[in-house]
């Protein structure tokens, strides 16, 4: 419990301090997303568990393609939940209106409220696909592979992460 307020605390305190600095830049995009992790369990146990739960997200476009952010989520499942804060950046094809691919890479730290309380480091490439459904609202599906370090790389193996979510634009 102590790791999971610890992760609350950081990741609140980067969010408040990225909306500060990204609102006198002249704007940024909130996400909102569902997730659902099919993770390759490793080390003592075997085979693959499946956790749903939900996210959020803040970025900012540093140029015409290249986005920076963060996003924090939280997922439930039978055998752990898992609580992570990443920063990711993305290149996106296209221009903004359209339909829009975009690849990318994460890298943050995860906690899995399990046996062991296992936590550490994650890191993994991104792509997914964003589309306006009417001015300053998108929709996007992303996919994550995402691979564990430190202590969770004795539980787990790898992760295919889904996200799929709304972002709003201001």
């Amino acid at each position: 419990m102590k790791k999971l307020i610890t992760v609350a605390v950081v990741t609140s305190l980067v969010l408040l301090f990225t909306q500060a600095v990204w609102a006198q830049e002249g704007g940024g995009e909130i996400s909102l997303f569902g997730n659902y992790i099919c993770t390759n369990l490793g080390g003592d146990f075997s085979g693959k568990s499946d956790n749903i739960g939900a996210g959020l997200g803040l970025s900012t476009f540093i140029s015409d393609t290249t986005s920076v952010g963060i996003q924090g989520l939280i997922s439930w499942g039978n055998d752990f939940d898992l609580y992570s804060g990443a920063v990711n950046m993305k290149y996106h094809f296209g221009s903004p209106g359209e339909m829009r691919p975009y690849v990318g890479a994460l890298a943050g730290y995860a906690c899995a409220d399990d046996d062991q309380h296992d936590d550490g480091c994650i890191w993994g490439p991104l792509a997914g696909v964003r589309w306006t459904l009417c001015p300053g609202t998108d929709m996007f599906a992303e996919y994550q592979y995402t691979l564990y370090g430190s202590n969770l790389s004795s539980a787990f193996d790898a992760a295919s992460v889904v996200l799929i979510g709304l972002i709003w634009q201001y």
